[in-house]
């Protein structure tokens, strides 16, 4: 998306990510892990990145008095400037598709429903100039962001009567955003260890942002969704 712009990290979601997690209300996702898996090697050579990896069982991390067994720490890889547009990564690829059609100034206003069966049949979309149009398929896929998809769903809800998401509770109720505040910044210390675990910029043709995570088990304690923190050099 707009990762020209801000930067992009990359970094999997884990089994934990993708499973159910019943203290915070959360179902499982509709796709597995190892699905998921079968792309991880061709997103990374697309991207131009090594594989982000998690260090938490670094013998020479765990030996210092910082190590603390309810953070997780891992890799991600920083996607090279010159990767970060993915229309100039993927449009020549797009374009030579016969079967793929793509529409700019569509916006998605309502849904086509089919109320005896529950399934969306179509999407109502608009332009800013007021045009109209209708797109039916089998199968859909929202992919407009946290907010934007946030408010497809919720619509999608409404109009059918709050029955698509009767047995989940978390629609609407939790803000997914890249909500960033600054906490701090590290002074002295060992700055081999740093740079040993975070990568120095441009070394060995990578960058990497080391990546405090809050263990599964902290979550579940807590009743919490993820949190980490990062270091950046």
């Amino acid at each position: 998306g707009t990762s020209a712009e801000w930067g992009g990290r990359l970094i999997p979601l884990t089994p934990h990510d993708m499973s159910e997690r019943a203290y915070i209300d959360g179902p499982a996702w509709p796709v597995s892990w190892a699905r998921l898996q079968q792309f991880s090697e061709e997103i990374c050579q697309l991207l131009d990145v090594a594989a982000p990896k998690d260090v938490a069982h670094d013998k020479t991390l765990k030996k210092h008095a910082f190590y603390d067994q309810d953070i997780v720490l891992r890799q991600p890889a920083i996607v090279p400037m010159r990767a970060r547009n993915i229309f100039s990564a993927l449009h020549r690829r797009v374009r030579r598709k016969e079967n793929l059609r793509t529409v700019l100034d569509a916006t998605v206003t309502g849904f086509v429903l089919d109320r005896e069966r529950g399934v969306v049949n179509g999407v109502r979309a608009r332009s800013r100039t007021g045009r109209e149009m209708v797109v039916k398929a089998d199968q859909f896929v929202l992919a407009a962001g946290a907010l934007e998809s946030t408010r497809l769903l919720l619509l999608l809800d409404r109009l059918a009567d709050g029955r698509p998401f009767a047995s989940c509770q978390a629609l609407g109720r939790y803000f997914q955003d890249h909500l960033v505040v600054d906490l701090g910044q590290v002074i002295g210390g060992r700055p081999q260890l740093v740079q040993r675990l975070a990568g120095r910029p441009g070394m060995g043709g990578l960058s990497r942002a080391l990546h405090l995570e809050l263990s599964p088990e902290v979550q579940q304690a807590e009743k919490i969704t993820s949190a980490y923190v990062s270091l950046h050099l």
